[in-house]
C-alpha cells in the first residue's frame, strides 16, 4: 500500500468514521448503562470510543502487514484467519485497558462492557 492508495482510502472512508465512531460513543454508554456501570458524558466516551478504535486500528494494520502483507491478492486463508483472530485479541486487550484507565471500571467490568458492546454492534450490523 503506498502513500496515493492511502490516501484514496482515506477520501473513500474517512467521511464515515465520525458517524460511526458516534454510534459507537452512544452504544458504549447503553452498555455501560446495562451493566450497572457508572454512564460517562458523551465527551468522554467519545474520547474512550476514538482512542480505542484507534489503537485498535493501529494494531490491526500492524498484524496484516506483519503476517500477510497488503501485495498479495489471494492470502493464505491460514494467515488470515490468524490476523483476524490476533487483531480480536488486541481489540479486547486494548479496548478493556482504556475503559479501566478512562472510565474508572475495574478489569471484569471492563471486559464485560467490552463482550456487551461487540455482542450488540454483531446483531445490529
Amino acid at each position: 500500500m503506498d502513500i496515493s492508495e492511502f490516501l484514496f482510502a482515506l477520501l473513500l472512508y474517512g467521511p464515515l468514521t465520525l458517524p460511526l465512531l458516534y454510534v459507537l460513543t452512544i452504544l458504549l454508554r447503553v452498555v455501560c448503562h446495562f451493566n450497572g456501570v457508572e454512564i460517562p458524558g458523551l465527551g468522554r466516551a467519545f474520547f474512550t470510543t476514538a482512542a480505542a478504535a484507534f489503537f485498535s486500528v493501529i494494531a490491526a494494520y500492524l498484524l496484516q502487514r506483519g503476517l500477510v502483507g497488503f501485495e498479495s491478492y489471494q492470502p493464505s486463508p491460514t494467515r488470515q484467519f490468524l490476523v483476524i483472530a490476533l487483531a480480536l485479541a488486541a481489540n479486547l486487550g486494548i479496548t478493556a485497558s482504556l475503559y479501566r484507565l478512562l472510565l474508572g471500571v475495574k478489569f471484569g467490568q471492563a471486559l464485560s462492557l467490552w463482550l456487551f458492546q461487540a455482542g450488540l454492534s454483531a446483531c445490529c450490523c
